[in-house]
């Protein structure tokens, strides 16, 4: 089980494709309760604890006071970095909290305003480990990204985590718009130097982790949302409050009717789509009208791996 704890709403960017943006309509609580206190000494030992806000460095006491109590969990957390500074990172350091730092390349400036590595670089690596956090658009392409990964980490192995831009109410919408042919380009790129030994720890571990959930959610059929919300991921609120979503600001109970792509899934056009495995549907909080761009997106980012399988599939076929 993964747990997500909401610590508020405030942050000190303005991404361009924050899905936040649309989806917060009121105030979530940021004073811990005995409620929470309840709900977090009944978690198992192991269990993994994302901070999440906003921006989780907004609420920094919060983070300290609940990795404190208890040193049997694994905590993480994303962050813009803007705010992290070598108190904190001494402190998630002596307390293993493992942090994704928001990063979109060259483009993070445009993206979010902030480039996180231009400008905290010297903080950011005293932390004993990181990872990166990306989302590619229009204005950060998948190839660009990658590229700008080898130069500013020549000598750094960094794990990459990357996520197609989401179209939940987004201000600018211009982003959604990727150019498809080079996006499917980019990954079959990146997916040949896999094959050929000549792509890099980033790169590889970008790969594996794409190719490991789609084999995942075909091993187990599942349905429902693919980031896991309702099934292996709870969101709780420092009230002690549970939400469908980490990115809305309305308690409520998971169920099959709040989840839209339980009923996309079972459609047609999604069960027949080569790369349901690897898109699940999309997001539940995605609107109907607003899903065309995420499936054409998808078809090129996740069809250049479905691709590439069946390829290789039948080179191996081809062999025996």
């Amino acid at each position: 089980m993964k747990v997500f704890v909401m610590l508020g709403n405030s942050c000190n960017l303005h991404c361009r494709y924050c899905v936040q943006h649309s989806l917060v309509t009121s105030p979530i609580p940021t004073k811990i309760s005995d409620k929470f206190w309840k709900f977090f000494y009944s978690l198992k030992s192991g269990t993994h604890v994302t901070f999440y806000g906003g921006e989780p460095l907004v609420y920094y006491p919060a983070i300290k006071e609940i990795v404190s109590r208890r040193s049997d969990l694994e905590y993480g957390m994303p962050s813009n970095c803007k705010l992290l500074n070598e108190l904190m990172v001494d402190f998630f350091n002596k307390h293993n909290v493992k942090i994704t730092v928001s990063w979109d390349g060259s483009a993070s400036r445009y993206t979010r305003g902030y480039d996180a590595f231009r400008e905290n670089r010297d903080v950011i690596d005293k932390l004993d480990e990181y990872a990166i956090g990306s989302v590619i658009s229009r204005a950060s392409p998948l190839g660009e990204l990658f590229k700008d990964v080898r130069e500013y980490f020549p000598d750094k192995d960094v794990y990459v985590i990357v996520n197609p831009i989401l179209n939940n109410g987004l201000e600018d919408k211009s982003l959604v718009d990727m150019d498809r042919e080079r996006l499917y380009k980019d990954t079959m790129n990146l997916l040949h130097m896999y094959d050929k030994g000549t792509a890099n720890y980033s790169e590889r571990r970008f790969i594996e982790y794409h190719l490991y959930w789609a084999y995942k959610h075909m091993e187990l059929n599942q349905y429902g949302d693919k980031c896991g919300n309702g099934r292996y991921v709870l969101n709780v609120d420092l009230d002690g409050n549970f939400y469908n979503c980490h990115n809305v600001s309305t308690p409520g109970v998971y169920s099959e009717e709040w989840d839209r792509t339980i009923t996309r899934q079972k459609s047609d056009k999604c069960y027949n789509c080569k790369v349901a495995p690897f898109c699940m549907g999309g997001c539940p909080l995605t609107k109907e009208e607003d899903m065309e761009p995420w499936c054409m997106n998808e078809l090129a980012f996740h069809g250049a791996f479905v691709d590439w399988l069946r390829a290789k599939r039948e080179v191996n076929n081809a062999k025996t």
